[in-house]
């Protein structure tokens, strides 16, 4: 496995390479990027959380696009594993600066912008800041103008959103991100990589050979093709498959587990895919939510806008659909959404020996039970479509959560309606947060379609949702706060899908409803 750390090559072999005075062991499957940079001497990058919410452990990514142009990604390194680096440049707050002779260094504009805008005091948190907002100059950098001050400090907000601060406050790191992406003085950090080195390093990766399978050691597996992906599959089980690893990390970082073979499906072209074709839109179970962003800017800017509030940047800029649907976490925030726009995914079985087959199921019927599906042993998720008339009709989503960046939520509602005259003919009201599972509350469904819609009904179904629903307390809210909150989001949608803007809380007889949070 090669990679560039910062302005060097990094070549790993996969089996014990004693002896070689230009390889190195590859690192066990489940080793972190930040625990490898760390026992290489490389500890700007921090620890801080180990969990993906402080940003002290940001590194940038670069990777090629289908254009074969490098572009880089904010990410976590405490949740990011080693193996993921193949093929890719990383960059960590040491790589920023460049060599300009050999006891000198020219700090990166971000860099000397923390230091005139006085944007670091204990110092701990600053190398993810500084290297958040290396990222988004870095996609900046090839800019035609210079961006204004109000969009310059929206990217700023958006970069830093999962970088925590104990000391400063933001408002110097804000204004050091400002100033950079207002200025002309942004260098890519590719322009200090020799071309030739950097070129070499980002081809294709040849397959990885089977020594180290033959000799029973720990593998991590980077399938190019479906096929490849579920032979691995087939003869390891789903419980190897690794993505954004946003949630899976966790296993290695908070519990301790370890894992001796794991199975990166990132590099397979099908599940990276986003496609239209007969009536529905296709996602790979590997777009990441960055990439789901720009498809949806412009289908759905409400979905986007939630998309921002599911996680940080970093976790964005990782973190899959598929990996969202498959842990089944009942507080995951895009399974109300797909419930509401009544998507289904398409489950591959790979049993051992045996040619692939596909089935597909509707989302409102892949879960049994918390953290339980109807993915077997050798099943997987290769893709999640959506109607496109679904995403086309009026529909809300809601999030509260206690925080409003970067936060899990309390509850989550989604919501599609499609009817004229007053008079729904489709209606569909999903909620996260509230139980075990994802869930959809079909006679709340019912009782919307089967009359003229109006204040009155508006009540009534309000009332219906808080009798039917049966929530769980625990430590985000209890039962009482969230079926209260479940039936203001509902009629705060119908009220938005008549036109009207919601009533004031005096106005509401039935219910004391204080107005959502945080949506």
């Amino acid at each position: 496995m090669e990679f560039m750390l910062n302005n060097k090559p990094v070549s790993f072999d996969i089996v014990d390479s004693a002896g070689s005075d230009h390889l190195e062991t590859m690192p066990a499957p489940d080793t972190t990027i930040l625990k490898m940079l760390r026992e290489r001497g490389l500890v700007g990058t921090k620890e801080g959380c180990a969990s993906g919410d402080c940003g002290a452990c940001t590194v940038m990514i670069g990777e090629a696009n289908n254009d074969g142009v490098l572009e880089y990604r904010a990410i976590n390194a405490c949740i990011s594993l080693a193996g993921s680096l193949a093929n890719k440049h990383l960059v960590t707050v040491e790589g920023l600066a460049k060599q300009t002779t050999e006891n000198e260094q020219q700090l990166h504009p971000v860099q000397r912008a923390m230091v005139d805008c006085h944007g670091s005091q204990c110092g701990f948190c600053t190398p993810g800041f500084v290297m958040s907002l290396a990222a988004v100059a870095e996609q900046a950098s090839g800019r035609k103008a210079q961006l204004e001050l109000d969009d310059a400090r929206i990217k700023v907000l958006d970069a830093i959103s999962g970088n925590l601060c104990r000391c400063t406050g933001y408002r110097p790191i804000i204004e050091a991100g400002v100033s950079v992406l207002t200025g002309s003085d942004i260098n890519a950090v590719g322009d200090a990589v020799d071309d030739e080195v950097l070129n070499e390093i980002l081809r294709p990766p040849h397959p990885i050979s089977s020594g180290a399978e033959a000799a029973g050691e720990a593998n991590y597996y980077r399938p190019r093709s479906l096929a490849a992906l579920d032979a691995l599959v087939g003869r390891l089980g789903n419980k190897a498959i690794v993505a954004g690893c946003t949630d899976f990390a966790l296993e290695i970082t908070q519990r301790w587990r370890a894992y001796q073979n794991l199975v990166d499906v990132t590099r397979v072209p099908e599940l990276l895919a986003m496609t239209e074709a007969d009536g529905k839109l296709s996602i790979g179970a590997a777009v990441t939510y960055t990439d789901i962003e720009r498809q949806f800017k412009d289908l759905s800017p409400g979905f986007v806008h939630l998309l921002s509030r599911l996680g940080s940047r970093q976790i964005r800029n990782c973190g899959t659909l598929g990996g969202n649907i498959g842990t089944a976490s009942p507080i995951a925030d895009t399974p109300p959404v797909l419930l509401a726009w009544d998507a289904d995914v398409v489950i591959r079985s790979c049993a051992p020996e045996a040619i692939a087959t596909e089935r597909h199921i509707a989302l409102s019927d892949f879960y049994l039970d918390y953290r339980k599906t109807r993915l077997q042993a050798h099943q997987y998720i290769s893709e999640i479509r959506i109607p496109t008339q679904s995403i086309h009709r009026f529909h809300r989503f809601y999030k509260h959560s206690k925080r409003l960046e970067d936060d899990i939520s309390s509850v989550m509602g989604a919501f599609c309606f499609d009817g004229n005259e007053g008079q729904l003919v489709h209606a569909r009201v999903a909620f996260g947060g509230m139980a075990a599972i994802p869930l959809r509350v079909p006679i709340v469904e019912a009782l919307l379609v089967a009359e003229k819609l109006s204040e009155d009904l508006v009540n009534r179904a309000c009332r219906l949702l808080s009798e039917t629903l049966t929530p769980m307390t625990d430590v985000r809210a209890s039962a009482a706060f969230r079926a209260e909150m479940a039936s203001e989001m509902l009629s705060r949608a119908l009220f938005e899908y008549l036109g009207q803007s919601m009533p004031r809380v005096d106005e509401l007889k039935d219910f004391g409803l204080r107005g959502v949070d945080n949506v």
